[in-house]
């Protein structure tokens, strides 16, 4: 079962009155960069503050909500006065997240889901409904349906550590009884994008399911800063740097020499022991334990905007019955492949994905740390079904990048690139 539309990716369309019926595809992709290159934006930051989302002269104004670029704007009116807040599912970015990972493990989003034990899923399954269903960015909104969230601004992850393998333990019809602790293990490790590190160092700014850390041993090392979860069991707890000068060179397992100041350590807390595996079984010295995952459900599910879990299958002990209503998660394996990209891939030019799989009315996604574009027609200006023509718009954010497609509602792989100006 798939989970109703709810988080946000800033679109960037092309926003008026549309261009005539029997204009080609390649009159329409030119007068597109023309008016692109008329102006240029000069924040290009992913930052909700900063989204103008008045209509430029002439052009008509676009509902205030959204599934797709052409259901928004048309026409050649420059983008950057048309970035509009575009829903996307948590399993979409479910999706897209994993294929970071996947990348990272050397294989695809299926194959790396395969390969992920019963811990490790319960712990993506966890994480991503606590980062993306009870952890909104915006203070105003309280999570209402369509708030942004933080799972949105995750940009890459790294490692997903499940128990410990030098604990030996089994499973029972409730869960595991044993082997849930331990400071390396039931724990995740990504990278934030710009405005997610931003409000983790400054909790103020928004995430208010969240605060600093009262935990009285600090920041797990080497890491200078923490935040954790006001309320709720189990408690989410963050660990990352707070300044981007202060990163170092990581010596923690799954993630052994990776430098990135926007690393980004978080588990959850189940009890005072800090035990943390969400297959876990849980009560009073071990007297009538619940399963991990129904113990955060029965605490969480009414919080943030109170979607409902996902949590049943995938590595349940038994047939839980507080997860009954529950759906079950998989990834979608991409019909469509993006296997390379023109270089350089510059703002402000035409470049070509080539690949496998696309159709017409294809979607193409840039992400970077700092924002994302969402580049439907006119900015596809040629389509086949294994190479598509790009225009990308001389306000998209540059730095290291993702690039991916969508077909039919399923995200393609996701290809790394690098993205200049």
């Amino acid at each position: 079962m798939r989970t109703a539309p709810l988080l946000i990716v800033v679109t960037l369309t092309a926003c008026g009155g549309g261009s005539a019926a029997d204009e080609s595809i390649t009159d329409a992709a030119s007068d597109t960069v023309d008016a692109l290159e008329d102006t240029t934006s000069e924040d290009t930051a992913f930052r909700p503050d900063a989204i103008d989302a008045s209509p430029p002269p002439k052009c008509a104004a676009a509902p205030s909500a959204c599934t797709t670029g052409a259901d928004c704007c048309s026409g050649n009116c420059l983008a950057s006065k048309c970035q509009m807040l575009g829903i996307a599912s948590l399993d979409d970015d479910r999706d897209r997240v994993l294929d970071t990972y996947a990348q990272v493990q050397g294989t695809d989003r299926c194959a790396a889901w395969t390969k992920l034990d019963d811990v490790q899923k319960g712990l993506f399954l966890t994480h991503s409904d606590m980062l993306g269903n009870r952890s909104c960015m915006d203070n105003a909104s309280k999570c209402v349906a369509g708030a942004d969230s933080a799972f949105t601004h995750v940009f890459k992850l790294w490692a997903i550590n499940g128990s410990d393998p030098g604990c030996s333990c089994t499973k029972t019809s409730t869960g595991y009884n044993c082997c849930n602790g331990g400071g390396e293990w039931h724990r995740v490790f990504f990278t934030a994008d710009d405005l997610l590190i931003q409000y983790l160092r400054n909790v103020s700014a928004g995430l208010p399911e969240w605060g600093a850390s009262s935990d009285l041993a600090g920041p797990h090392g080497p890491f200078s800063q923490s935040d954790e979860t006001a309320t709720g069991s189990p408690r989410g707890q963050v660990h990352f740097w707070a300044k981007d000068s202060e990163a170092s060179a990581l010596k923690r397992t799954g993630v052994t020499g990776v430098l990135d100041p926007h690393i980004v350590e978080l588990d959850n807390d189940y009890n005072l022991l800090h035990d943390s595996n969400p297959e876990g079984c849980y009560g009073v010295f071990g007297l009538g334990c619940s399963y991990g995952r129904a113990v955060y459900k029965k605490s969480w599910s009414a919080k943030g905007n109170q979607a409902k879990t996902t949590f049943r299958g995938n590595g349940e002990p038994s047939a839980i019955a507080d997860l009954a209503a529950d759906g079950i998660f998989a990834p979608r394996c991409p019909t469509a492949k993006v296997t390379s990209v023109s270089k350089p891939v510059k703002v402000g030019t035409v470049i070509e994905l080539t690949g496998t799989g696309f159709e017409a009315g294809n979607v193409v996604h840039v992400r970077t740390r700092a924002g994302e574009v969402v580049l439907g027609a006119p900015y596809v200006v040629s389509s086949s079904p294994t190479a598509l023509a790009v225009m990308l718009p001389p306000e998209s954010t540059t730095g290291e990048a993702y690039v991916w497609v969508v077909v039919d509602g399923v995200l393609s792989n996701l290809l790394p690139v690098v993205v200049e100006k």
